[in-house]
């Protein structure tokens, strides 16, 4: 009879019970981890839509040479002096701009154009934030801020108007194109307001609503592999 054959059994690798332990903590890493798309994205259309029009609709106001038009009693009229802007006029006649910097001002004037650079300002920090709003996740508290911005903008483009009372307009004033889009624009700016402030208390109830769900998907996938580790140690103990 021939020999036995002597039968070597095959080692089963058995992970130790610190790799499930990490593997468990990672887990629960990766579900705290930030996304860059979320309802937040979605939520912003509507605010994002009304500040980028209020933006256009400002740059046209406050950086154009028709805010107002001057009528015919007003002195201005004799140096031809059509319509006028925070920062320059249009020739009667010839459609030429030329610098304000001819025409005798005031406080209040100067005061119209530090508001409308200031307009500007905040208005183009508004509209980079909804730039970004698109694919970034960004919480409550920073729509309501990017809200109140906004319905200071409305109200300082509002203030505008101030130079309606100024010395150049004391011989009498219209409302020109770039007037009337001074008034569209705080409009636009009073609704991105409104909008983001929304956005903001729907991103909180949104928020809060992942974070339930993150934190029950974590109790269920990290409950397993604690207890097989748990086992494991037990089983090696023994």
């Amino acid at each position: 009879a021939g020999r036995p054959q002597r039968i070597i059994p095959t080692p089963t690798y058995q992970r130790p019970p610190a790799v499930h332990k990490l593997q468990a903590k990672y887990s629960s890493f990766a579900s705290k981890m930030p996304k860059l798309t979320s309802k937040s994205g979605v939520l912003c259309f509507g605010p994002s839509f009304f500040a980028s029009a209020a933006f256009i609709l400002s740059i046209f106001a406050n950086g154009r040479c028709n805010l107002v038009s001057i009528d015919e009693s007003n002195p201005l009229d004799r140096l031809r002096v059509n319509n006028l802007g925070l920062w320059c006029y249009e020739e009667k006649g010839s459609g030429i701009y030329w610098s304000i910097e001819g025409i005798e001002g005031d406080e209040k004037l100067e005061a119209a154009r530090g508001i409308g650079t200031a307009c500007m300002a905040l208005g183009f920090c508004v509209w980079v934030f909804y730039l970004f709003a698109g694919c970034c996740r960004f919480g409550k508290n920073a729509f309501r801020l990017v809200g109140l911005l906004c319905i200071t903008t409305c109200i300082l483009q509002a203030l505008v108007f101030l130079v309606l009372q100024s010395r150049v307009c004391a011989g009498g004033c219209g409302i020109g194109v770039g007037g009337n889009c001074a008034i569209a624009s705080s409009v636009m700016w009073f609704f991105a307001g409104v909008f983001s402030c929304g956005a903001g208390k729907d991103i909180s109830e949104a928020e809060k609503a992942q974070e339930e769900k993150e934190e029950k998907e974590e109790k269920e996938e990290g409950e397993p592999a604690v207890a097989e580790a748990e086992v494991l140690e037990n089983e090696e103990k023994a």
